[in-house]
């Protein structure tokens, strides 16, 4: 005998027996969960902490503690076309990547067209989930939930779907910077990070060279005094933009992907060197010590050219924190006399010759020649500084702390370059058609990192 399965909310239940489920969180993957659960003829109930759908996408200007958390300036890396649900596209005049205001209303539009808030309750906790004594038999479950007034109720269901997320609790492992109790500044993780106004005129320094970590020294570098990023072990760094002016994520997902994959090993090779043709990566002080298809690489637009600008510094692993020293006034290890023929706008020879320094931050370059040259403006005492190493496998620069600072990599004649300026000073556009490089003077305020700073 066939039995007619009732109408619930426009969607088919089963006659023999409606499943009670329990999906935890109200993001985007509780929201799709709730609209499963639906389809399939389940009771679902989403208990969500917050007081709003989103989950991660729901911004706030403080953090609150036990939800996810992200940064005023946030847009997504993923197209519309690749991270919208299967049965809802995106609006054609949303943007091709989203800032989190427009994901955010997606997912309000979604919620509202499949009417899934009727089944959410908001500023409500689980805080716990345990095994009915007849599990083996009923495959039920205990779930502990506390509303917004405090008040505890212990409910039944069949099933429980976590959709709590992954970005919940941040790690923070000061253990692995020897010397932090020291660092009398103010560290904190990225979950924390809301808005660059709050560094303004500060010097930051940006652990770590993934998603977030990218995104957050680009933006803070228009509001910081200087950012400098530290990567241990670099990043390959992916343009949103694929062939032809589409999306990245829509070039490489084709019908072609699994056969590409066949042949890791050469199509590794083929989009490092796509990745390198846009800006080498070695020259940037990005170069990586794996390959782009063994992790998630860094997918960010501006990264390069704030490199260039010098608002961003790349650094190579964090050895210590110490603390500031009293005075910042050192003697260079060799001083160079300006010769008086020098104008504003030219360049001339000065000397070439050979580091022959017995100091543990110029050992590995120790018996590399250097050809040296200069620009100065006499008002603003602005300098160009450019150096050329015989080595071209490795890439080092040494500031004087109260004269240059790294500002940006390039290539001339085939060689290593580095540009840089004086510290609160400006920029200096430079041709390609310079044939000789210029050097800066060496101190011993170099940091003790290796790599390019």
């Amino acid at each position: 005998m066939l039995m007619i399965a009732p109408m619930h909310f426009g969607h088919i239940v089963p006659a023999t027996m409606v499943k009670r489920v329990c999906v935890i969180g109200a993001g985007a993957s509780g929201l799709a969960s709730i609209k499963c659960c639906l389809d399939e003829g389940l009771e679902p109930t989403c208990f969500e902490m917050g007081d709003d759908i989103g989950g991660l996408w729901k911004y706030h200007d403080e953090v609150i503690e036990g939800q996810a958390s992200i940064y005023q300036s946030l847009v997504t890396n993923t197209s519309k076309e690749m991270m919208c649900f299967s049965d809802f596209p995106m609006p054609t005049h949303f943007p091709v990547f989203l800032h989190h205001t427009v994901l955010f209303q997606y997912f309000q539009l979604y919620a509202k067209k499949f009417q899934l808030t009727k089944y959410i309750h908001f500023k409500t906790k689980v805080t716990s989930i345990t095994k009915q004594a007849d599990f083996p038999l009923s495959g039920q479950w205990n779930i502990m939930i506390v509303d917004e007034n405090g008040k505890e109720e212990k409910l039944v269901f069949d099933a429980v779907m976590l959709c709590s997320g992954l970005q919940i609790n941040p790690h923070l492992p000061l253990e692995s910077f020897p010397g932090i109790q020291h660092f009398r500044g103010r560290y904190l993780h990225s979950h924390d990070y809301k808005k660059p106004q709050e560094f303004q005129g500060q010097r930051v320094l940006v652990i770590g060279a993934s998603n977030s970590g990218v995104d957050v020294a680009v933006a803070i570098s228009d509001q910081a005094s200087q950012v400098y990023l530290s990567t241990r072990s670099g990043v390959w760094v992916f343009d949103p933009l694929g062939e032809n002016g589409h999306p990245y994520d829509m070039s490489i997902l084709s019908r072609w992907i699994f056969t590409k994959l066949r042949w890791c090993s050469w199509e590794g090779k083929k989009i490092e060197q796509k990745l390198n043709q846009r800006f080498d990566h070695a020259n940037f002080g990005l170069q990586c010590n794996y390959r782009c298809i063994d992790r998630q690489g860094t997918i960010n637009n501006p990264l390069p050219y704030r490199i260039l600008s010098g608002t961003v510094i790349v650094k190579s692993n964090v050895e210590s924190f110490t603390e500031t020293e009293p005075s910042s006034k050192m003697e260079p290890v060799l001083k160079i006399w300006m010769p008086s023929f020098l104008q504003p706008g030219s360049l001339s020879i000065i000397l070439q010759l050979k580091l022959m320094v017995h100091c543990r931050w110029i050992r590995e370059i120790a018996s590399l020649y250097l050809k040296m040259y200069f620009y100065q403006s006499c008002q603003n005492r602005h300098w160009l500084l450019l150096v050329r190493w015989n080595r071209l496998d490795q890439t080092v620069q040494l500031r004087k702390c109260k004269l240059v600072g790294p500002v940006a990599f390039s290539k001339v004649q085939n060689s290593h370059v580095i540009f840089g300026h004086v510290i609160f000073g400006h920029v200096i556009f430079v041709s390609g058609w310079f044939r000789f490089n210029l050097v800066l003077l060496i101190s011993h305020s170099c940091v003790k990192l290796k790599g390019a700073l």
